[in-house]
Formats: C-alpha cells, sequence, structure tokens
C-alpha cells in the first residue's frame, strides 16, 4: 500500500476569466473524484482575491 500525498494547487484566473476558470475546475471535479486513488478533492476560492482558486 502506497502512502497518502496531500497536492494544493493555487491557481488564478486572469481578470475576467474567474467564471471560466471556475467552470473549467467545476467539470474536473466528478472525474478525479471518481479516480481509485483520489481520496478527497475540493474546490475552493479566495473571498478577498476571487480571481484565486485553491484545490
Amino acid at each position: 500500500m502506497s502512502k497518502a500525498h496531500t497536492v494544493i494547487a493555487i491557481l488564478e484566473a486572469k481578470k475576467g476569466k474567474e467564471q471560466e476558470l471556475k467552470q473549467a475546475l467545476i467539470e474536473v471535479i466528478a472525474p478525479s473524484r471518481n479516480e481509485l486513488t483520489c481520496l478527497e478533492f475540493r474546490l475552493h476560492q479566495a473571498k478577498n482575491n476571487t480571481q484565486q482558486f485553491i484545490i
């Protein structure tokens, strides 16, 4: 059995492209969660910088 790893990615959308990036990230949530090795996949959007997303 392999060890679990945590991956944190911070992405920043270009100004005016926030919704486009958010939608693209939403579309990968379900397929990512369905991977056998995926334990958890969460999407967050920063409140103080709505261009920033953390997965």
